[in-house]
C-alpha cells in the first residue's frame, strides 16, 4: 500500500471512527458505511461493499460493556477493505485479517486515550483554571486529530508492507 492510499484510508478512519467518537452515536463507524468508502477510495467499490456487508454481519452484536473489550469494528473494517483491495482479494482476505485487527485495535485505541488525552489533563486543568475556554477547544479538537491520526495512519501504513510480503 502506498503512502497516499494508506493516508486516504486514515482520513477515512478519522472522519468516520473518530467522528463517531466526538459527535455521538452517528452509526458511521459501522463496517456497512466504512467498507464502500475505502471500496470508493481505493477504486473498487464493490468489493468495498461486500467486505463492508460481510463484516458487518460479524461485528454486528458485538457491543463493549464497562470494562469487556472485544474488537473495533470501524478500524478492521478499513484495514481489512485496504488490504483485501490491494491484495486483490475480497471478503476471503478482509475477514482472516479483520478480526484480528479489530481485537488489537480496540487495545492500541485504550493505550492512545490514556497517553496521547492522559497527556494533556494537567493542560486541560491550567486552562480551565484560567478560564481560557476558546484555547480548551481548540486543544480539544487538537488532541482528537493527533489521537485518530497516529490510530488510523499507524496502524494502515505499518504493517502494510508485512502483510503483503508474507
Amino acid at each position: 500500500m502506498m503512502l497516499y492510499e494508506a493516508f486516504i484510508v486514515s482520513l477515512i478512519v478519522l472522519v468516520t471512527v473518530g467522528g463517531a467518537e466526538l459527535l455521538g452515536m452517528t452509526m458511521l463507524n459501522r463496517p456497512i458505511v466504512i467498507g464502500p468508502l475505502v471500496g470508493l477510495a481505493l477504486g473498487d467499490i464493490q468489493t468495498g461493499v461486500l467486505i463492508g456487508a460481510s463484516l458487518e454481519a460479524v461485528f454486528m452484536g458485538v457491543v463493549n460493556i464497562g470494562g469487556a473489550s472485544a474488537a473495533e469494528p470501524g478500524l478492521a473494517t478499513a484495514v481489512g477493505a485496504a488490504f483485501a483491495i490491494n491484495l486483490g482479494g475480497g471478503a476471503g482476505v478482509a475477514l482472516p485479517l479483520a478480526i484480528p485487527i479489530g481485537i488489537l485495535g480496540l487495545q492500541v485505541k485504550t493505550l492512545l486515550y490514556v497517553g496521547v488525552i492522559g497527556f494533556f489533563a494537567p493542560v486541560f486543568d491550567r486552562l480551565a483554571a484560567e478560564g481560557k475556554e476558546r484555547k480548551i477547544v481548540l486543544l480539544h479538537y487538537g488532541a482528537w486529530v493527533l489521537q485518530w491520526g497516529i490510530y488510523a495512519l499507524l496502524s494502515i501504513y505499518r504493517h502494510s508492507c508485512r502483510i503483503r510480503c508474507n
